[in-house]
């Protein structure tokens, strides 16, 4: 078979999993055994995939997680706006387009730093957290109509591999971005050490709302498809590694539902799930030693969990 990530002739294997809510829906994936690059089989119908969507996953109130991780959370998003920014810095007041933007954190970090900025989301989140100036729009990137070479930046963080078609989207993005303009984007890495060993345990797969999986080499290998220029590239997101590591040794454990500490730490907290989420963490300690030193080592074969790119239109 034909890998239309990686463009090679190779051979496909298949991975059967479960949904990362309930456990209970199966789904196959089907995978490039070179690039480790694939899809999901069958997936589910819009009417059914939006209910992965709810409130719940795109959090409530004035924060998504428990106050430790979204601390963590918002440095990380404050860094990523400043590393756009700095990328932008010879441009006043750039026009950033944030797909799938959630509840708009990156945006308003940018915003304070000078930029302007354009969310997509697939439905409007309640919880969005717009300013003056800034723009929600809902729907497919490829039905908006925005102007050609109208964005400074594009940003696709952990969003690509929720696309339906992500070759039309790639292709929609150099149209409208400028010449030269930055895109930002980041996907699990496939083909990490992470994926390999956890298998279907592995946290990052998100089934059925992850639609698509990339391997590192084989999306630098897309980009350049498509007529982008990768300016800098990276396997290592400290927070995506840590936490990956964690909740995939605990997805393994028998009988546990998927994901049950990262369900536990939305910011809807009841008492009785402080608790259940306190007695996760006690596993959970005790594997930070291991996962840091995954993280380092990771980070040095350059096989981490995350796929991180900086590219600009050609």
């Amino acid at each position: 078979m034909h890998c239309w990530v990686c463009g090679k002739h190779a051979e496909f294997g298949r991975l059967e999993v479960r949904d990362a809510d309930r456990g209970v829906d199966k789904y196959c994936l089907t995978l490039c055994l070179a690039c480790r690059s694939g899809g999901l089989v069958n997936p589910p119908p819009p009417e059914v995939l939006s209910q992965y969507y709810d409130a719940l996953y795109y959090g409530g109130g004035d924060s998504k997680f428990a106050a430790p991780l979204q601390a963590i959370v918002n440095l990380s998003t404050r860094m990523r706006a400043r590393s756009i920014r700095n990328s932008l810095h010879r441009t006043p007041a750039p026009l950033v387009l944030d797909v799938g933007c959630g509840r708009g954190s990156l945006l308003v970090e940018l915003a304070g730093l000078g930029a302007r900025g354009v969310g997509l989301e697939r439905a409007a989140p309640a919880s969005f957290r717009g300013r003056a100036g800034m723009e929600l729009r809902v729907g497919e990137l490829t039905e908006q109509r925005f102007r050609a070479e109208s964005f400074d930046a594009v940003v696709l963080w952990h969003a690509l591999e929720h696309l339906g078609n992500p070759q039309a989207v790639l292709a929609e993005i150099g149209r409208i971005m400028k010449p030269g303009g930055l895109l930002l984007i980041a996907v699990p890495n496939n083909a990490s050490w992470q994926a390999r060993f956890f298998g279907r345990c592995w946290f990052h797969l998100d089934v059925p709302r992850h639609l698509h999986f990339f391997g590192h080499a084989g999306l630098l290998r897309l980009l350049r498809q498509q007529g982008y220029e990768a300016l800098a590239s990276s396997t290592f997101d400290p927070v995506q590694n840590v936490f990956g590591f964690v909740q995939s040794c605990l997805n393994g454990l028998p009988g546990s539902a998927p994901n049950r500490l990262y369900q536990l730490m939305r910011s809807e907290q009841a008492p009785i799930r402080v608790l259940e989420m306190l007695l996760w963490m006690l596993p959970a300690c005790l594997l930070l030693p291991f996962a840091l030193v995954e993280a380092a080592g990771s980070a040095a074969r350059g096989d981490g969990a995350c796929s991180i790119v900086f590219a600009c239109k050609k």
